[in-house]
């Protein structure tokens, strides 16, 4: 006589997650959308702080005393800090990936993809978000062709090309900040090579980009199966 199988038995089974952080990029953020108001759920930071500095132009105060005229400039100063690792989210995203254009390169073609990302509990647009999208070059293709070609980072990072605008304040500084080292974060640009207003150190490692924890959890499914022998 033939004794049945033993059941089978089946367990899905949790892995301990495995936490890394790594880089935000245009795969995330396509993975992130596919999710039900992924994009509106989803926290990102910055690899290193940011430290914004603005200066007023210098108000004049006029005082007579003492037979003396005393004159006294007052300059206001703001300090802005974005600590890496200070969750922000992202409010709009805008542009594309367009690589040619008629016509010669300009500072009046589309900016490339940007996405907005605020770091503030008091803002909700672009107007008072940081801007960050993917290093490009920019070039003309040709004398006769009037075409400007563009050329993207293939690293495919997201590094800060833009700073809220402050308008009590005329002059803005920012600087890549890690420890008690602060480097000067200015425009690059080489022969033939634009990054397109980013905001890079002279060593890219300085430089602000945007990142990700990521944690991936790994589901086992085991299954058992019981032999009966045979007679």
């Amino acid at each position: 006589m033939l004794r049945i199988l033993a059941t089978l038995v089946a367990l899905t089974l949790s892995a301990p997650a495995l936490a890394d952080t790594i880089d935000f990029s245009d795969e995330v953020l396509t993975r992130v959308a596919s999710v039900q108001n992924g994009v509106e759920r989803l926290r990102v930071f910055l690899n290193r702080h940011l430290v914004v500095e603005r200066t007023s132009n210098a108000g004049t105060d006029v005082g007579v005393d003492g037979g003396d005229v005393d004159v006294v400039l007052e300059e206001h100063f703001l300090r802005e800090v974005v600590k890496g690792g200070v969750r922000g989210k992202i409010v709009a995203i805008e542009g594309d990936y367009t690589s040619s254009f008629s016509g010669y390169c300009s500072s009046s073609l589309p900016a490339p993809k940007t996405v907005w990302v605020t770091f503030s509990p008091n803002c909700a647009d672009k107007s008072c978000a940081f801007g960050f999208g993917r290093a490009y070059t920019q070039a003309n293709g040709g004398y006769y062709t009037k075409q400007c070609e563009r050329g993207f980072d293939p690293s495919g990072r997201f590094y800060l090309v833009s700073v809220p605008a402050n308008t009590k304040y005329t002059q803005m500084k920012t600087f890549s900040k890690k420890g008690l080292m602060k480097r000067p974060m200015t425009r690059v640009e080489a022969s033939n090579r634009v990054f397109g207003g980013v905001h890079l150190t002279n060593k890219p490692k300085y430089s602000i980009r945007l990142q990700l924890d990521l944690d991936e959890f790994r589901r086992v499914v085991s299954e058992t199966n019981y032999y009966p022998g045979v007679d």
